[in-house]
């Protein structure tokens, strides 16, 4: 199933966040992650996989850009109030 980072606009008027969201057959949002996205080295998904700290901050540097072009190059999603389904 494909995915990319958007920012979606919480229906609640919370505010905004940066989620995964996953589509179904016909590119329709069908889902996304509960939490939003946290630029944390110590959590996933923005996490390097070498402990030194050049390394870290590269791994970090490059999720952080494709994020931020996913971000720039699809507008912002409102999130539905309810999904469309899953392709099983």
């Amino acid at each position: 199933m494909p995915w990319n980072h958007r920012l979606v606009r919480y229906r609640d008027g919370s505010g905004y966040g940066v989620h995964e969201v996953y589509y179904n057959k016909d590119g329709q949002p069908c889902a996304m992650t509960q939490e939003p996205i946290r630029i944390d080295a110590r959590k996933d998904p923005v996490m390097g996989e070498d402990d030194t700290d050049e390394s870290l901050l590269e791994d970090i540097t490059v999720t952080v850009e494709r994020i931020v072009r996913a971000v720039k190059s699809t507008p912002v999603l409102d999130e539905p109030e309810t999904w469309a389904e899953f392709d099983n």
